[in-house]
């Protein structure tokens, strides 16, 4: 007769344990974006720029696909074009919207009043 291995016992536990209730999870908007100091991650990073970063556009490479940008701070260097934004990070807007609403809001409660 066949023995059965050891680990029959928790492969049937396993099964007959039902199905798992997955969590939801969201990706973060909040990451650092390496500034280098030429085009390619070959070179030696200069500064992490956080999300919402303000950056001037110095120079743009189609073909190699980076861009020279100077920070806030002044260091000057390249980033991965893909990760520059026209606008400022959706984050920042929710804020700001959030203040223009307690601001219209205070109007509105002034013009009742």
């Amino acid at each position: 007769m066949k023995r059965l291995s050891p680990l029959f016992p928790l492969l049937i536990t396993g099964a007959l344990a039902g199905p798992v209730h997955a969590e939801t999870g969201y990706v973060t908007d909040s990451c650092t974006i390496p500034i280098r100091r030429g085009m390619s991650t070959q070179y030696k990073i200069l500064n992490m720029a956080p999300s919402g970063t303000p950056l001037q556009i110095l120079e743009t490479n189609g073909t190699e696909g980076y861009t020279k940008v100077k920070t806030p701070e002044g260091t000057v260097g390249w980033i991965l074009t893909r990760y520059l934004m026209d606008q400022p990070a959706p984050r920042d807007q929710v804020t700001q919207l959030e203040a223009r609403i307690t601001t219209l809001d205070e109007e509105n409660r002034g013009l009742r009043g």
